[in-house]
């Protein structure tokens, strides 16, 4: 799947598409430690899907409701000095490409949208 994703994030602006498949890899790798793969290829194709609109409604609210119901911004918070914090700060980060998406097409409810809101606080 790396290799696959790896493909995608070479293609010229606008060309890209995602599998479910794909979006379901990216999440579970969201805080990998191998920082190629965690930079350079998630975290760089949830970038380019949120603001190329490379995602299909489906897909954005796959990632909003995993984003959530995982809790990663907060996982292993309380250990600070562990590999977690790569998992909590890819997911920060992913939360702003959420947000900057809801702003422009109203993706979350207001239920997500306050819960976010108040886990950034």
């Amino acid at each position: 799947m790396q290799k696959e994703l790896e493909k995608l994030v070479n293609l010229d602006s606008g060309k890209i598409t995602f599998k479910d498949s794909q979006i379901d890899y990216m999440l579970q790798n969201i805080g990998n430690l191998d920082p190629h793969l965690r930079d350079d290829v998630v975290y760089t194709l949830f970038a380019r899907g949120f603001l190329e609109s490379s995602l299909i409604s489906e897909q954005k609210a796959k990632i909003v409701t995993s984003f959530i119901n995982s809790k990663s911004l907060f996982k292993g918070i309380e250990q600070p000095e562990n590999d977690l914090v790569f998992l909590r700060t890819f997911s920060a980060l992913l939360g702003s490409l959420i947000l900057e998406d809801d702003k422009k097409y109203s993706i979350l409810d207001t239920t997500e949208r306050n819960t976010i809101f108040n886990w950034s606080i």
